[in-house]
């Protein structure tokens, strides 16, 4: 179960986040990261993550250090084995742990807590069936009020751009485009689920568009899309705009640094360039923008119908950026 914060004036020092989602999940959380560093402007925020984005987060964002969950021993938490005294040790070490691996019910939270004297805040990622159509970020820090840490949600950009990194991006943005870097525009046509994605051949209209506007444009995929679609795909997007194929997440993120506007679905590359601060514009078919829209001082979600591809969309969206 959840170990309740003992008190309302209780101070965090040194806290651990736990997570094992995908790169939307993990931006979001990152976002409760910054809620905690809001209210506790000293404390150290460590995070335990499977997804690498956790490292880009560090000197960027809310969290001090990444740690690699193996090291740890995070594995030991599942299932019903001995928990073994290092990994008990190196829980301990912290006086606030917030997991994300299951809720307060969960057999993970209970061995979770059984490791460490101090709180586990046990949060589900996954809204629970019939709850209200508030952001995720919110129904989680509502599920931490309930558990005696109120924290509000934290404003303004959530990772922070240095001048060195975007005038890297910039290079490496227009170096990829064969163009000198002027406003480029990245647009990601994937995501998690093909019923996310609006057809294509709006987004070819969109982007037709921008270099019609003498935008730099540039498509963005990644291995889920071409394990989908084949190198055919690959081929089809360079007949409109040069494809910038990236299998390091990482490498994603930092060229993302240089964009100065962003175009995706319900996914986790848009909830990255908002959480950036970049002008994104957030595609949405049937999942609830409500609760999953992407969060940032410059992002603007559309709806699209998935109905075959729709010019007045496509104008909606050039409007947009």
């Amino acid at each position: 179960m959840t170990k309740q914060v003992p008190n309302p004036e209780f101070a965090v020092r040194n806290s651990l986040f736990l997570h094992s989602g995908a790169v939307g999940d993990s931006v979001l959380t990152l976002h409760v990261a910054a809620a905690l560093r809001s209210a506790f402007p000293k404390a150290r925020i460590e995070i335990a993550a499977r997804c690498p984005l956790a490292r880009f987060a560090v000197g960027r964002g809310p969290i001090d250090a990444a740690l690699d969950p193996d090291h740890i021993g995070l594995h030991h938490l599942y299932g019903c084995g001995h928990i073994p005294a290092e990994t008990a040790g190196r829980l301990r070490r912290f006086d606030l742990v917030i997991s994300f691996l299951g809720g307060p019910e969960s057999t993970v939270a209970a061995r979770l807590s059984g490791c460490t004297p101090s709180p586990v805040l046990s949060v589900d990622p996954a809204p629970p069936p019939g709850a209200k159509a508030l952001h995720v970020t919110q129904q989680w820090l509502d599920a931490l009020s309930r558990a005696g840490l109120t924290l509000k949600p934290a404003t303004g950009r959530l990772l922070s751009v240095s001048a060195g990194d975007r005038r890297a991006a910039r290079t490496a943005l227009g170096e990829i485009a064969a163009r000198p870097p002027g406003r480029t525009v990245v647009c990601h046509p994937g995501s998690g689920g093909r019923a996310k994605c609006c057809p294509l051949e709006t987004l070819e209209e969109v982007v037709r568009g921008l270099q019609n506007r003498s935008h730099t444009a540039l498509w963005m995929i990644g291995p889920a899309e071409f394990e989908w679609h084949g190198a055919g795909y690959i081929q089809r997007l360079s007949r409109t705009a040069p494809v910038l194929f990236e299998e390091s997440l990482l490498r994603a993120a930092r060229l993302l640094m240089g964009a100065d506007c962003f175009i995706g679905h319900d996914a986790g590359m848009t909830h990255l360039a908002a959480g950036l601060g970049l002008p994104t514009v957030a595609l949405f078919g049937p999942t609830d923008p409500r609760v999953w829209r992407p969060l940032g001082p410059s992002a603007t979600v559309l709806r699209f119908d998935p109905a075959p591809a729709d010019s007045r969309f496509a104008e909606d969206i050039l409007a947009v950026v």
